[in-house]
Formats: C-alpha cells, structure tokens, sequence
C-alpha cells in the first residue's frame, strides 16, 4: 500500500507559532510495508518505532548473523521479519518505505536498487512524527558538547527537553518522550542528513567543518554538501546558527534561506554572540543590548574550541527564549562527558586524559593545544583517507614522545619524521602504547589519548576505546598504591 500524508500543525489551544512553523507531513504507518537496513541501535530503535505503528516490518542487514552477535538476537526478539546479507537490493522486493541506518552509503549495492518510494534516514522518519520544534546541531567536532550545554540551558530555562541523536539514544526512540511544550535538541551527521527529504529543523547549528569521512563521501565537496543539507527546508522563519570563523560554513549555508545568527571567536557579529572582555556576550535581534551571560572563566571544560561551543550553545538558546542566568547556571554546572578531555588518573605525577572522542585530526589538535605542559600522545586509528600531515606537524611541536597504534600509524610517523619530531614508536596494542607512555613520563607530563582517527580498526567504537585507555592506565594506578 502506498503511505498517505495528513499534516501536522499546532495544538489544540492554538498557542505554539513554533510549532506551526515546523508543521510537517506525516505518514500513515499502518499497514505500510517497510524495511529497516541496519540493526544497530539505530535501526532496532527504527523497527521498533514502525511496529509500534502497525507496520510491516522486514529488518535486515548486511553482515551475517555471526557478525551481529547480541544485535541479532534482538532483532529476533522485535518479532520481525528478519534478513542478513542483504545482497542485491532488489532481490528482497518493494517496499512503501525503506530507513537506511548511518554510516551504510545510499549509493552502496546494498541501498541503491531499492523499490521505495521513501528511502531515508532515522531522523527523517522521527521528525515527521516529533511534536516538538527541531534544534538540530551538526558540525565535525564539539556536537555532542553543544547538544549538552543546550539541552542543560533550555532545562535551567525551564523549558522541557529532549537531548537525543547521535549523542546517545537516536531520535525515534524519544518519540514518546517528546511533548507538546518540549523542545528536541537533536545532534545529527553527515550520515543522517544524507538520507533526509523534509526534515526541517526550526534552529539549525552548524558548528565547523572541517575533512572527515572522506572514506564515505569519497571527497570533501561531498562531504561539505550533506552538512549543507541542514539547511535544506529551512524558511525565513526559522534559524541558521553559523559559525562566522569558519569559511565551509558559511559557504554551506548560502543554499538556505533561514534567518542567520552567527558565533565568534574573533569579531562582534550584529546579531550572534561573542567574547568581550573575558565574557561570553550574546545579541539578538529584539533585545535592546548585548547581553552578558558568564565568563570564560566558568567554562568547565578546557580549550578555545570549547569557548566556541558554548558560543553556539547559548545563542541557540537565546533563540528559544532562555535568559542569560539559565545559560550561565547551565555553563557553571556542566558536567564533562566521559571521553572528551576526560582526566583518568594521576600515577605517579604523571596525568593521563582519555579524549578518544577525537575522532579526526581537528579534534586532536584541539586536544594538543588545550593541554598545558609536555605531552606524550597516543594517537592512530582507523585510516578515512584524510591527510593528517598538519595533525603530524602539530604533535612534533607539541609532544615530547608520540606512540602510535592502528591502520594510520605509518602514515603519522611519516608527518612527524617530515615536521622534524620525536621519533614514534609504533605500538600493536593500545595497553602496550599506555604501558611504554608511563615509561617515559616524567612527573607533570601528560599522557594524551587523542587519536585523531576512528576506532573501527581495533575497537567496536570510540568508547571501546576509551574504556580500554582507562582500563590500562588504572591497572598502572593499582601497582602504584601497591608499590
């Protein structure tokens, strides 16, 4: 059966202009035949949504069951029908609508010859059925940063929120939590709005682009283009949050047509926010002055690329109406995530901090400039075919001794021998590369774990990852207090 479309407007009272302005079709599910590609968290969350509404559903994926090990047995207990190996796209029949998991390319085999007339992503099928306004916060680093501080903004705001996407649990499975009066801060990638036809987010916040997944986008014009799609629906009522220090954004966003509000580092924008005088200072359009909502100083978390979060953060909510203490109590009280700069231990006077959420090269370098002092760096990992040799310059000026493990290690002791730096010892596990790190450490180094690079090498995922950093650096601690 073909999927009808009825509209989505505002509530009964009337009362939510937002709301109507991010009015959108949504589909009938019953009855509809779909198909799941994927059985990650992401696709399960899917499938389970589409039962949840009368769907036929055919979950599939193309790894074999051995692969998926616990994920297939969840799937068999959604009650599905289920398929590994997808194979030939066309041979699993036609289908009413077809949700395609991230990182799975549409143009792949598995994708491409699909019978739907609806091919998209999660956070397409959720936000046709997502009662509250959108702020959708994409960019290559400090996603996850961003979507937290706003989601603790807009809750010291009083205003109820659901944080969901790529920061935890995807978008679909929180359809229930979302209500009438909430807002939905949803963190979404380059993956996600590849497969969007009308998701519409009412603030768009586009944090920095810079390469990434070239090993999916194949280049970064591709890349740069699938960030741009955030802007794709967007009208004059809705929100562009740019960053003004960052020339893909900018160029990015010149296809949309929202109102545009900018963030920055380095200038006063006429309608944004900024740094003066060691404050974070935000300007909107109907307010009569710059309006001051802490310092720099009371960012918790260290690093300029933070400070251009937080800018982010609190222009976006702004938008949404949050006064300046709601912003600054929620930049005062905010909580690291783990992963991010997250400081494990000190063994004897020497710091280790995992970041294992530096996924790509501008993230560790980021990390590199925000530690103080000497550094050891453990870094390397899955190759996407970007270049790292500024990553490689940047650690041979930063670090004292540099261990290098995964698929990337040759080609970043390539960029340190060039740049001039410390020899690099080439480590077959990160426990041996945590292991000789402490070696050498003198009291007040910093053992520094930032990749630059993804984990799927050696790592189910970056949290693999870290967890296994701070596994080895507490097994150091206890032979310290043994000692």
């Amino acid at each position: 059966m073909a999927l009808t479309q009825c509209c989505v407007g505002p509530d009964a009272s009337g009362r939510s202009p937002v709301r109507e302005r991010n009015a959108v079709e949504r589909p009938r599910l019953a009855g509809a035949r779909a198909l799941v590609v994927g059985m990650g968290r992401t696709g399960l969350a899917a499938a389970r949504f589409l039962v949840s509404r009368g769907a036929d559903v055919l979950l599939a994926d193309t790894r074999d069951a051995a692969e998926l090990g616990d994920k297939w047995t969840e799937a068999q207990r959604l009650g599905v029908a289920t398929r590994c190996g997808l194979g030939d796209a066309r041979s699993v029949g036609a289908f009413d609508l077809a949700v395609i998991s991230p990182g799975l390319p549409l143009s792949s085999p598995a994708v491409a010859g699909l019978q739907a007339p609806e091919i998209v992503s999660e956070i397409e099928l959720a936000s046709w059925f997502c009662t509250a306004p959108i702020i959708a916060v994409a960019g290559t680093n400090g996603k996850g940063t961003t979507s937290t501080l706003l989601g603790d903004m807009l809750t010291q705001a009083g205003r109820r929120t659901v944080v969901a996407g790529n920061i935890g649990s995807p978008l679909i499975e929180n359809i229930e939590r979302v209500r009438q009066s909430s807002y939905a801060v949803v963190e979404v990638s380059s993956f996600q709005l590849e497969g969007i036809k009308r998701f519409r987010p009412w603030v768009a916040v586009l944090l920095n682009i810079t390469p990434d997944h070239l090993d999916y986008h194949r280049s970064l014009e591709n890349y740069v283009a699938a960030k741009a799609r955030l802007f794709r629906n967007q009208t004059s009522t809705d929100y562009a949050v740019l960053n003004a220090d960052d020339e893909r954004v900018l160029a990015a966003a010149r296809c949309g047509r929202a109102r545009g509000a900018l963030f920055s580092m380095s200038r006063e924008p006429a309608v944004g926010a900024f740094v003066s005088g060691g404050h974070i200072v935000v300007k909107t359009a109907t307010a009569a002055d710059p309006t001051t909502v802490c310092a720099v100083g009371d960012i918790p978390i260290a690093g300029r690329h933070n400070v251009a979060n937080v800018l982010a953060a609190a222009l976006a909510a702004s938008l949404c109406g949050a006064p300046a203490d709601a912003i600054g109590n929620a930049v005062r009280g905010y909580q690291p995530p783990e992963h991010a700069l997250e400081r494990v231990a000190v063994v004897g006077g020497v710091t280790f901090v995992n970041d294992t959420k530096a996924t790509n090269d501008a993230a560790a370098m980021a990390a590199l400039e925000a530690v103080t002092g000497p550094v050891i760096l453990i870094a390397g990992g899955k190759d996407k075919g970007v270049d790292l040799s500024a990553f490689a310059a940047l650690s041979a000026k930063k670090a004292r001794a540099v261990f290098l493990i995964g698929e990337t290690a040759e080609a970043i002791a390539r960029g340190l021998r060039t740049a001039g730096g410390p020899t690099p010892a080439l480590c077959d596990t990160l426990e041996e590369a945590v292991k000789q790190s402490a070696e050498v450490a003198r009291p007040g180094d910093t053992v520094l774990l930032a990749p630059a690079c993804s984990s799927h090498d050696m790592f189910v995922d970056y949290a693999d990852r870290g967890r296994r950093f701070r596994d080895a650096v507490r097994a150091l601690a206890a032979v310290e207090r043994r000692s």
